[in-house]
This record gives C-alpha cells, structure tokens and sequence, in this order.
C-alpha cells in the first residue's frame, strides 16, 4: 500500500522484502560479539538506541544487549549469515515474516507522528540515524529515523507486527487525511 498526499506532503509506503532479524547478546559476550561484528559485518555495534549502517546492513540498537537487524537485499540469507557468524556470542531470531516496515517521508511527517507517538520527534531532538521503540495505536513498535531525502524532507520508518498493520496503515491514512482539512 502506498498512499502519497500532495497537500500534506506525506509519503507512506509498506517496504515488502526488508529481511528483519533480532540478536540478543549472550550473557558475558559483549566482547566477542562487537569483535565478530566488527569482523564479519565491517560496522560497529550502536550504543543504545542508534542506527549504524554499513552498505546494505543496517543494526538498530534497541536494549543495551539486543538489536534489530535489517537489509532489503539479503532476503531469507540475513538470519542465517548472522547465525553463523555470531553463533557463540549472540542468540539470533528470523522476525521478516512477523514484522513489516512502513516508511513514511514528506515535510509534514513529523506532524503526523507527533500526533500518533509519545516520543519527541522533532528535529532537534529525534536525528538520522536515532531509533525508538514506542506505541501506536495501542500496538508496540520500533520506529528509526534515515537519511533526509534531497529536499530535506525527514524519513522514518516503522517495524510493525504483521498481524496489526493493516490497522495501523489505516490510522496513519487517517492521519495524513485529517492533516488535509
């Protein structure tokens, strides 16, 4: 689904084919874990919750033990790359067919979300790169910031659970119309 609103300037599209996955440091591994990162991913793991990028890869810090991975390229190879490479020092868990990702982009983003999240999202505050995790709606979610597109329009996307985002594209339609009145 993609809605676009020329008079609120708000972009909303469900990203299909973003592969997500969950690491959760073993207990003592914080070590060998940011070694075999470093080693195999070329990116250091974020402190706190941060979004560091390297090529396609994306790790979205979201406790001080556990991460959110995500690539729209590695398809169902992500998990076990990740397994493989981290095995001993993290625990890690396939979440693509339980998670979708909403981006939403435009020059009033912000004031859609500002009425949906109890987060501050204002650009002083909420930066590329700056990760969340909230409610919408009643439903739990992680929401990060990106790069800006060219017209310094925000972007931000959204890891729903699958079994709730109909309902939530629906409150974000909802949202970007009443911004229209």
């Amino acid at each position: 689904m993609q809605t676009a609103t020329e008079s609120t300037r708000v972009r909303m599209q469900e990203r299909r084919g973003v592969s997500l996955v969950a690491v959760m440091e073993r207990r003592g591994k914080r070590a060998a874990l940011e070694e075999r990162v470093r080693q195999h991913f070329r990116i250091e793991l974020p402190r706190g919750p941060k979004r560091a990028v390297s090529g396609d890869l994306a790790w979205m810090g979201l406790r001080f033990d556990s991460w959110l991975v995500t690539s729209p390229m590695w398809g169902r190879g992500l998990c076990e790359a990740l397994r493989q490479a981290l095995s001993d020092a993290a625990s890690v868990v396939e979440q693509s067919d339980g998670m979708s990702v909403v981006q939403l982009s435009g020059l009033q983003v912000r004031e859609i979300l500002c009425r949906l999240v109890p987060v501050d999202v204002d650009r002083s505050v909420f930066n590329v790169h700056d990760v969340a995790t909230t409610v919408m709606a009643g439903t739990r979610i992680t929401l990060w910031r990106i790069d800006d597109l060219p017209d310094g329009a925000s972007v931000f996307e959204l890891g729903v659970p699958r079994s709730y985002i109909a309902n939530l594209l629906r409150v974000l339609a909802h949202a970007i119309g009443d911004a229209r009145a």
